[in-house]
């Protein structure tokens, strides 16, 4: 045997703990060599290693099940600091936190931790679950360190593969609700040209008394058509009114079933969880708040046209980072690469702020060569006009651009300068840029070069001079 002392191994939860009894103990338990054998080639059937740390030489002994689980196929023992180099980087820091929690005497020195190996002669990574004791004299002081290992890269693999179904059941959750989204906008859309048709007819009743006495006939023929109009706009109203309830009600409880079954999941998975697969549940719920948080802006925002929207501080390095982990599928689908750094803060309505980059990097994703990964850079400058600042902003890509002479045209509701069989979209996505843009009292413009990119400029106050906009 590797240890002076022989090691008990029982299961407990699927998971194989150690326990280990002093040769003392043995004898007065008159345990006999044939016991011994027998639950050392447990272990080995178990796949459960075992190891001890010589804190003298700061070296580690283990047996061959234990070294095969580093990658180790040759020698008795190895030092503490060539083990770490072993150990996958983003999980070493964990392992000495533990290590130095049990030596201390915390929990009573018990050292309980699942990581990833590397191999050290296969390169194969591996998961293992190690757990461990530490001994101490009655001066406080560690003297001795032994524990087990064994191998759960099986049912890591597992967990990863439900997160992974989860993942794909939230993307088309997402797509649903951008969908619905760009409905509303176009209704809001459709509000706002009814409108400016009835201001039209409004100022064409704008006339002398002479010539509304002469065309009295007529003016009644025209308040039976505003009245009309107006049956209609209010028709509108009560339907987007309407659709607004349903959308903020039903689309939003596929997100709180998600949130639920997630929560179940982490309360059914017996093993703790890895770093990996708790960060994927961390952006799982960090997406779907903000889905939330998305379907109520543009919500609110399609249903009142010129709706005040209350000023608020902006952060717009926060603004683009949701953006880009909200667009973290597609991004990965086509490889693009998005460079942004030291964007200031500004005042504005914050989900009026996000739709406007979300529609433009959206923009850059979807007008891009299908050979070329697309490259997305945004910088900033600050500049001055009237004793006012201002912020330049300049977001720039390599995808297929536009002639120059159409840079005023797409700005237009409902513009498409590409067949909709081709690009999908509504042609509403840049007018509304425009739109919020004009709301803050800022100008934006494009250029573009046909085959070769495209680029927008976005000049916006960094300080409102309005309470709302």
């Amino acid at each position: 045997m590797l240890f002076n002392n022989p090691v008990y191994v029982r299961k407990v939860d699927k998971t194989y703990v150690m326990e280990r009894k002093e040769i003392s103990q043995c004898n007065l338990d008159k345990t006999s060599e044939e016991d011994c054998r027998l639950r050392e080639s447990a272990m080995e059937a178990a796949g459960v290693g075992a190891w001890e740390v010589q804190l003298e030489t700061n070296t580690i002994s283990w047996d061959k099940r234990c070294r095969e689980l580093f990658g180790v196929f040759t020698g008795n023992a190895i030092s503490c600091d060539q083990i770490m180099t072993h150990i996958h980087p983003n999980d070493i820091a964990a392992v000495k936190a533990a290590v130095e929690n049990a030596l201390g005497g915390r929990h009573d020195g018990k050292y309980s931790i699942r990581y990833r190996t590397i191999g050290a002669e296969d390169g194969k990574l591996r998961w293992v679950q190690l757990s461990g004791q530490a001994y101490f004299n009655e001066d406080g002081q560690a003297t001795r360190f032994i524990g087990i290992a064994q191998d759960i890269t099986a049912s890591s693999s597992s967990t990863a593969q439900r997160i992974d179904k989860l993942l794909m059941k939230e993307n088309a959750i997402s797509i649903n609700l951008n969908d619905m989204a760009q409905d509303a906008i176009l209704l809001s859309s459709l509000q706002s040209t009814l409108e400016q048709e009835i201001q039209k007819h409004t100022a064409e009743l704008d006339i002398s008394n002479e010539e509304l006495k002469a065309s009295n006939d007529e003016l009644n023929a025209k308040n039976e058509e505003l009245a009309e109009l107006n049956r209609e706009l209010k028709q509108s109203n009560e339907d987007l009114q309407q659709f607004a309830h349903v959308a903020s009600h039903d689309l939003k409880e596929p997100l709180r079933k998600i949130k639920t079954y997630i929560s179940r999941l982490e309360e059914d998975i017996n093993t703790p969880l890895s770093a990996e697969s708790t960060t994927y549940i961390s952006k799982m719920y960090l997406a779907a708040d903000r889905m939330y948080s998305m379907i109520d802006g543009v919500l609110a925002y399609s249903m009142i046209n010129g709706s005040k929207q209350e000023i608020q501080n902006i952060d717009l390095n926060r603004i683009i980072n949701d953006i880009v982990n909200d667009l973290e599928i597609l991004i990965t689908q086509k490889r693009a690469v998005i460079h942004y750094k030291e964007l200031p803060n500004i005042e504005g309505a914050s989900v009026l702020i996000y739709q406007l980059f979300y529609n433009l990097i959206s923009n850059s994703l979807k007008f891009c060569h299908a050979d070329i990964y697309p490259v997305i850079i945004i910088k900033s400058t600050l500049i001055h006009d009237n004793d006012q600042q201002y912020v330049h902003i300049e977001l720039s890509d390599n995808g297929i651009g536009f002639n120059h002479e159409e840079a005023a045209f797409i700005f237009n509701t409902f513009a498409r300068l590409n067949p909709k069989d081709k690009y999908e979209g509504t042609g509403l996505g840049l007018s509304l840029c425009k739109k919020i843009v004009q709301r803050h009292k800022g100008k934006i413009y494009a250029k573009g070069v046909t085959s070769q990119g495209a680029t927008f400029i976005i000049i916006l106050p960094l300080r409102q001079m309005q309470e709302y906009v």
